[in-house]
């Protein structure tokens, strides 16, 4: 309205006027915007060209390794490069699945007619093929007829021992020991063991009737797990590490102790060193090895550091520093002493060679610490060094590595079931875990199947509680 009204004042060519004004700058706007667009079209035009270029010349590349009539033009070249190529080096001998040296079962393949035309055959000889496969588990059941005496020196009637199932239980043995090595050997639930004997046995069992097997199972390991841990105390080394475990929902930890014959785990709700004094005794006289973590300091133990952690947290550190920084010189004086203790390992084994190594390396890391220096990360390390720097090297003049990869892996199984089952619901479901682990795990290193092994030592032990008895 206040359009019209301004409008109104004018005559008739000067509204025309002002009409050709604003259309000769509407105009002026709209061809600037058309330079523009046309010089944008122009650049696309050219880099659409670039692209074509380069795409051909990709296609030829490509061409050359490929052939594009067998694989489509949309499949992408595999970019992954191994760092090692597969199978046997070149110049050795190719490997297979070795022969076995009995055969259980022989039986003749035959036929009649030619499977290509349908003509008759003839027999003209035979080769022979190799086939290993399994039988079909059952359940295979057993009625044991226990036999009663009169002993005239008690005065009272005894049983005959029965050594193929506990007191009170209809499972047999190996039932027992099979499911401890599918829980704590494979890491599987008590859902997914339930599932694989009904599928493979035809053998059902409860949810809950499982953990109650292993309780029962651990009990009778209990003595067992006490020779192991008399076996730790007493090795020339040890490893240890730690990691987060739950008891009913709060927080414990799960230790490992191992070395190459014996591996002992215990679940406990502390992280100090009063679980590292129960497990290896307040005097210990072989090597640990550990982290940094302080609960593995014992006095009077002589201690063996990892050096794959602090070659880790140096990293980690040097990733966010500047490349001429004070900590990356620090660094790499300090990784070259790490490397020449390794290396002085390697090059000899003379004992007394090798504690000369010892204390000259020693002196190396004193030296390092006695230098200035303002970064807060060199300062960090270097007092951990002047606590522990000396215990980098006892693998010089000990049977340890300089490593503690070995109790990494051995807490690798426990990590695996901790992802599935989140701890235990029960002390007592600790404390068997804690058994069981250890006795299936040092099976393992002593190169013992399990089964056999697990069998029969509970043979043993209901004949001699039987005759005890």
């Amino acid at each position: 309205m206040k359009e019209d009204k301004y409008l109104d004042a004018f005559t008739d060519e000067e509204r025309f006027e002002i009409d050709s004004e604003e259309l000769e700058e509407k105009n002026k706007d709209m061809e600037k915007k058309v330079r523009l667009l046309i010089k944008k079209v122009e650049k696309l035009e050219k880099e659409v060209a670039g692209l074509r270029k380069e795409n051909q010349e990709l296609r030829e590349r490509l061409g050359q390794k490929i052939d594009p009539e067998i694989i489509p033009d949309f499949v992408k070249e595999n970019q992954h490069h191994r760092h090692q190529k597969p199978g046997q080096k070149e110049g050795h001998e190719g490997t297979t699945r070795p022969i076995p040296d009995h055969v259980d079962e022989t039986r003749d393949a035959i036929m009649g007619q030619c499977p290509d035309c349908g003509g008759i055959v003839s027999d003209v000889g035979e080769r022979k093929r190799i086939v290993e496969t399994i039988i079909p588990a059952k359940v295979h059941v057993k009625m044991i007829k226990v036999h009663r005496y009169w002993c005239p020196c008690c005065r009272k009637v005894v049983d005959a021992p029965v050594t193929d199932a506990f007191q009170n239980c209809r499972l047999g043995l190996e039932v027992y020991i099979l499911v401890a090595l599918m829980r704590y050997r494979m890491g599987m639930t008590y859902e997914k063991i339930e599932e694989m004997l009904q599928i493979a046995y035809n053998l059902c069992l409860s949810r809950g009737e499982l953990p109650q097997m292993m309780d029962r199972l651990a009990y009778e390991f209990g003595d067992h797990y006490e020779e192991l841990i008399d076996e730790m105390r007493n090795s020339p080394s040890a490893n240890g590490d730690e990691t987060g475990w739950r008891i009913d929902g709060r927080s414990a930890w799960l230790w490992v102790f191992i070395n190459k014959a014996v591996a002992i785990y215990r679940v406990d709700k502390s992280r100090g060193k009063k679980v590292v004094r129960r497990i290896l005794g307040r005097h210990y006289k072989g090597a640990l090895g550990s982290d940094f973590h302080s609960a593995y300091n014992l006095n009077g133990v002589v201690q063996q550091k990892c050096h794959v952690h602090l070659k880790r947290d140096l990293k980690e550190v040097a990733e966010d520093k500047d490349g001429r920084s004070q900590f990356h010189r620090f660094r790499k004086k300090l990784m070259r002493i790490l490397d020449d203790s390794v290396r002085a390992k390697k090059r000899t084994r003379d004992s007394s060679e090798l504690q000369r190594q010892k204390d000259h390396l020693d002196e190396r890391i004193a030296a390092l610490c006695n230098d200035t220096y303002t970064d807060i990360d060199c300062l960090r390390i270097v007092k951990r060094l002047k606590g522990r720097g000396r215990d980098l090297f006892t693998f010089l003049v000990t049977d340890i590595d300089p490593d503690n990869n070995i109790a990494e892996r051995g807490i690798r199984p426990a990590v695996v079931m901790r992802k599935n089952s989140y701890g235990n619901r029960s002390n007592k479901g600790a404390n068997t875990m804690s058994v069981m682990l250890s006795v299936v795990e040092t099976c393992d290193l002593k190169d013992q199947n399990f089964l056999d092994w697990g069998k029969g030592y509970m043979e043993n032990r209901l004949s001699l509680g039987a005759s005890q008895s």
